[in-house]
């Protein structure tokens, strides 16, 4: 999830040159974060409102990094538990691609994506359980 784009500046610092789509159901926050100009327009990323799961069907990739940390409440989103959007996010990793999910306190999730990616580290921070995968596939 987009929220209102709190990640978009440490991207940018991190990968000046990065070019970043994000996936936002709620559109209000998208216009949140234009209002309080978060970040310059140079800046913006392509922003995609909408379902999450139907969205990644149609996604072209294949991206280098995805974050993952869409909730609602506490509850992550069911789709994460199905298959099908497992296979969408490996299929969106370009080889050697990297999945960086906050899993918050709902473990059962991380042994779905570990069918389509291999977890290399994990971390806490605050309440957050964040797991970094990288992709097993070879995409080209």
């Amino acid at each position: 999830g987009y929220g209102a784009g709190g990640n978009v500046s440490h991207l940018h610092k991190t990968f000046p040159n990065c070019k970043i789509t994000a996936i936002e159901w709620d559109p209000v926050m998208v216009e949140i974060a234009d209002y309080i100009k978060l970040h310059p327009s140079k800046l913006r990323p392509n922003i995609l409102i909408g379902d999450a799961a139907e969205i990644l069907q149609e996604l072209p990739g294949p991206f280098d990094l995805i974050l993952f940390d869409a909730y609602s409440g506490n509850v992550v989103m069911p789709e994460i538990r199905t298959e099908t959007f497992c296979e969408d996010l490996s299929r969106l990793l370009g080889r050697n691609g990297f999945l960086l999910y906050n899993w918050s306190d709902q473990p059962d999730v991380l042994d779905i994506l570990q069918k389509y990616m291999e977890m290399s580290s994990e971390w806490t921070k605050y309440y957050n359980r964040i797991a970094l995968f990288q992709n097993k596939k070879s995409n080209p």
